[in-house]
């Protein structure tokens, strides 16, 4: 076998090991680790006998994409009290506990009251979600497990509609009228309304005019 022959296999060798060792790195990576799942469920149950007596935790979400910034692991966590299912976790920035309660009480709170008027405005078959950017909320420092209603707190959520069928000329007046009557009817004083259109396969329309508000 000549010198070459025997570089190009060695080489080939090296390359397909590197490959193996990579793909097996990366699927651990993607796998949580069981000690650092009990940690943060401990972590959340003392937590919660503080703060939300009424709380349980359910599970342990990991984070192997690195969606977020703040955790890794965070407990997932269900108020029998009030239904509302948030996450405990503990801050990599802050070194301290802090969970995602008002975040998804208010996004209910707010799905809630701006449904009638969604359905008048663009019908009833009209999808629409709710998102309260979660930095802006957590920068507030409220207190765990209190009352508070996010009409006092002046941080406007972005609502995001989506219409099963073409732009038509009169969706602008028709998103106007929407954001009028979400403030004059006290739902919301501050907020951002967008607005899309998906065909019958969910894909989106092509063309027609950004439509949005901010109020």
């Amino acid at each position: 076998m000549s010198r070459f022959v025997k570089g190009m296999l060695f080489g080939f060798g090296l390359i397909l090991g590197t490959t193996i060792i990579l793909g097996v790195l990366f699927i651990r990576s993607m796998q949580p680790d069981a000690e650092q799942e009990k940690i943060v469920k401990r972590q959340a149950e003392a937590y919660l006998e503080q703060h939300y007596k009424e709380a349980e935790v359910v599970d342990v979400y990991f984070d192997n994409m690195g969606n977020h910034v703040a955790f890794d692991y965070a407990a997932q966590v269900i108020d029998r009290k009030t239904g509302i299912e948030f996450l405990v976790y503990l801050d990599q920035s802050t070194n301290k506990v802090v969970d995602t309660y008002y975040v998804e009480q208010w996004t209910a709170d707010v799905v809630v009251v701006i449904q009638p008027s969604v359905g008048a405005v663009f019908g009833n078959d009209a999808d629409y979600l709710v998102h309260f950017a979660e930095e802006s909320v957590m920068a507030l420092k409220l207190q765990p497990g209190a009352e508070v209603d996010y009409r006092d707190t002046k941080i406007p959520p972005t609502i995001s509609i989506t219409l099963h069928r073409k732009q038509q000329t009169t969706d602008k007046k028709r998103l106007n009228n929407l954001s009028t009557t979400l403030q004059s009817n006290n739902y919301l004083s501050h907020g951002k309304i967008q607005v899309e259109y998906v065909d019958e396969d969910g894909e989106l329309f092509e063309g027609g005019e950004e439509l949005k508000a901010v109020f």
